[in-house]
């Protein structure tokens, strides 16, 4: 990563590059200068992204900035046996990876603010706590699709194992070994963040107060307002 992230688009950077990383071929080995390729050839990988598509508006959005980069996709002979081994083929099409992913988070990043559907990450985390049953400071997937169906009714159980799943691969969510079935506060913002799930006062108010409710019974109007605020805060 040669590049300076914005912090308000690492988390999405992160999410790509681990995607990409996970898939043999997709990223070519660090060159001595310390620049990493995207092998143009699976610039599928990068289009078939459902939470891409969604965050930066769309998949004609999507597929537009990829044909836009294509501009920038250069070809190379190739002499390392290893790389050649590893792309199956003497010759590779490839781009920058840091100006791929700088277009596509910058692209995502318009369009929260476009849409008007943007929550920072303290404010998602601030969702997590609220939801967060038993206060262990991890999700299980039961506390995780409760918080998100509070965030969006509409959300589907299968998109939200999706995004679960998502959440526990994601390379901001270190957790304890006993705990790798469950996500942090940081990786919940992450995915939900680039899912455009918002955390409305209204709807962390509501979450916290079923939350308090399960635990002690229903709390106090002027207790309730304090822990939003402290949440919020």
């Amino acid at each position: 990563m040669s590049r300076v992230v914005p912090e308000a688009a690492m988390a999405e950077y992160l999410r790509l590059y681990d995607k990409c990383s996970q898939r043999p071929g997709v990223l070519l080995p660090e060159t001595e200068d310390g620049v990493v390729f995207f092998n143009w050839q699976y610039r599928e990988v990068l289009e078939h992204d459902e939470v891409l598509a969604h965050s930066v508006g769309g998949r004609d959005v999507l597929r537009a900035a990829m044909d836009q980069l294509s501009g920038s996709v250069v070809q190379e002979s190739l002499q390392d046996e290893e790389v050649i081994r590893l792309v199956k083929s003497k010759t590779v099409s490839k781009v920058d990876v840091d100006e791929v992913f700088e277009l596509l988070t910058k692209l995502a990043t318009e369009h929260r603010t476009a849409s008007g559907e943007s929550s920072t990450p303290a404010e998602l985390q601030a969702l997590f706590l609220a939801g967060d049953v038993n206060q262990d400071g991890v999700l299980s997937f039961q506390e995780f699709t409760r918080i998100v169906h509070y965030a969006d009714p509409s959300m589907k159980q299968r998109a939200a194992l999706r995004l679960f799943r998502e959440a526990l691969l994601s390379p901001v969510n270190n957790t304890m070994a006993d705990k790798d079935d469950c996500i942090t506060p940081q990786a919940f913002a992450a995915v939900a963040g680039q899912k455009g799930l918002v955390a409305k006062p209204e709807t962390v108010r509501a979450l916290l107060h079923e939350t308090l409710a399960q635990e002690d019974g229903p709390p106090e109007p002027d207790a309730l307002n304090d822990e939003v605020e402290a949440l919020l805060a």
